[in-house]
């Protein structure tokens, strides 16, 4: 019992809360049960209804407070009286956070074992679908001075791969049409660049069949070419030569 009604009985309080919400005028309710609160405060004194449900943390019974007759809800967000959970949909309450951070928690582990077999299956595709590598020494003059721009404007400073198209340094050409022109020379005319297992997996999608689909210009790329017998070691030699 709140304290504005703790001189009435139960009955004397539910038979105020019927007629509250049967159209009885608030001021004429003040005055018959004798309750000193404003006439706009007087639902906010009503004791919490007891629900049938019991909360879904520690089993107490939930309740829900009484709402103004204009009120633009119907019903408000049912509440445990001891844990303090609520069913708004936005508690925020011990049990509830504890909740979450073991849903975010779980939903990391999913993600990264997803991210773990794409990645796997990633790489046996890149595996097999890569092509014999080219000799460098059989590369044209034109080839030549485009993959030196790719190695200038993106290998790492290990020397291991080229970064994305779209991350190097600077362009490689005034216009994004030669850039492609380049790409699509080192990639698909001579095959002097390979994909490399390790690009970054949002630079990939699937089709409906599984098969995967990448952009050229946001994956990284590894040298797919070899000199005077040199397998795939010397890109800090190409990168001074070409």
């Amino acid at each position: 019992m709140t304290e504005k009604l703790s001189h009435l009985t139960k009955e004397e309080v539910e038979q105020l809360i019927a007629e509250y919400y049967a159209g009885v005028k608030v001021n004429a309710l003040i005055n018959k049960y004798a309750i000193n609160v404003l006439p706009g405060q007087l639902v906010k004194t009503f004791p919490p209804k007891k629900l049938d449900r019991n909360c879904t943390y520690c089993g107490d019974i939930l309740v829900e407070e009484y709402l103004s007759k204009t009120s633009y809800y119907n019903t408000s967000a049912a509440t445990c009286l001891k844990c303090g959970h609520n069913e708004s949909g936005r508690c925020n309450c011990g049990s509830c956070k504890d909740a979450a951070k073991l849903a975010l928690a779980a939903e990391k582990e999913r993600q990264e074992i997803l991210r773990q077999q794409m990645r796997a299956q990633l790489q046996d595709a890149l595996k097999a679908n890569t092509s014999q590598p080219v000799d460098y020494n059989e590369l044209s003059f034109e080839q030549k001075v485009y993959l030196g721009a790719v190695l200038r404007g993106g290998i790492d400073e290990n020397y291991n791969y080229v970064r994305p198209i779209e991350e190097l340094n600077y362009p490689l050409s005034p216009i994004k049409k030669f850039d492609d022109e380049i790409i699509d020379s080192l990639i698909k005319v001579q095959h002097c660049l390979a994909i490399s297992p390790n690009s970054n997996l949002s630079a990939f999608s699937r089709n409906e069949n599984g098969i995967f689909r990448y952009s050229p210009s946001s994956v990284s790329w590894t040298l797919n070419t070899y000199i005077d017998g040199l397998e795939k070691v010397y890109l800090n030699r190409l990168y001074y030569e070409s």
